[in-house]
């Protein structure tokens, strides 16, 4: 299944349920929700998504431990 198919189908179904979805990205660049939004009628259960790629953002925006990029490998670059 391709990441296109998946969004359709993610979407589609968030739809059926009444249900909404947000996320909060970091190495991912923002493409989850690129994706989400993507199909038809994604404005209806995506929200919104949060870029939080250096760690004083992930901190101050999403409320990532401090402790949690180093022991996650998360970038500072």
């Amino acid at each position: 299944m391709s990441p296109d198919d998946l969004a359709h189908r993610i979407v589609r179904r968030l739809s059926e349920l009444g249900q909404t979805v947000a996320t909060a990205e970091s190495l991912t660049g923002g493409m989850v929700v690129a994706r989400l939004v993507d199909p038809p009628g994604a404005s209806r259960v995506v929200r919104g998504g949060i870029v939080a790629y250096h760690s004083d953002l992930k901190t101050s925006l999403v409320g990532v431990d401090d402790g949690t990029g180093s022991r996650e490998r998360c970038s500072d670059d």
